[in-house]
């Protein structure tokens, strides 16, 4: 892989807090305040995903940590708005986070580091945050 020269609009200004190449080659930029950079190594483009208040979008702009699930789709912790979980073939994200009085839900929305269990799943049922 060569080297990734960040010219897309906004990134260049940016504060990167996190980087992670998926299994296809896609290199994730996590900002602060700016949500995620998706650049397309094959296509040599960029895509920027922010929150626009919709339930399908990624939660919160402030962006900690990545990990990609055996089944493909990035698990992106925030700060302050929990999982964003984005899936490649809907191009759509879901939300997981602290429900208030629900002990089953995430003990905190900010969400530094996202690990695997040893059958390299990331799941509600298998994800370790940290």
């Amino acid at each position: 892989m060569k080297p990734v020269e960040i010219h897309a609009n906004g990134i260049e200004n940016s504060w990167v807090k996190s980087v992670f190449t998926d299994r296809t080659g896609n290199v994730w930029i996590g900002t602060q305040g700016r949500g995620v950079f998706r650049y397309n190594s094959r296509e040599g483009t960029y895509t920027n995903f922010v929150t626009n208040g919709t339930s399908n979008s990624i939660a919160h702009n402030d962006i900690l940590t990545f990990n990609e699930g055996a089944d493909g789709k990035l698990w992106i912790g925030t700060e302050n708005g929990g999982i964003s979980i984005y899936d490649t073939h809907k191009n759509s994200f879901t939300t997981i986070k602290n429900l208030e009085g629900d002990n089953s839900s995430l003990s905190n929305n900010s969400v530094y580091y996202i690990f695997r269990d040893d059958h390299r799943t990331c799941g509600s049922e298998h994800i370790r945050v940290g």
